[in-house]
């Protein structure tokens, strides 16, 4: 998957059958290392991440 991103130079690509919480936790780490908006349809955790990554609109 990793190898579909550089080559794709996106994360539009197909995440891997029977792997989708960890496909999805994976372009949501890439998205947020570029400071690209995704949004994990698994996460639980608020819009904006609360990781502490900085990235969020938070106040």
């Amino acid at each position: 998957m990793i190898e579909e991103i550089l080559s794709a130079q996106s994360i539009q690509v197909s995440t891997v059958s029977g792997a989708t919480f960890s496909s999805n936790s994976i372009l949501e780490a890439v998205a947020d290392a570029l400071g690209t908006d995704w949004t994990n349809p698994n996460s639980s955790v608020p819009s904006g991440g609360g990781h502490g990554g900085g990235h969020g609109n938070r106040l």
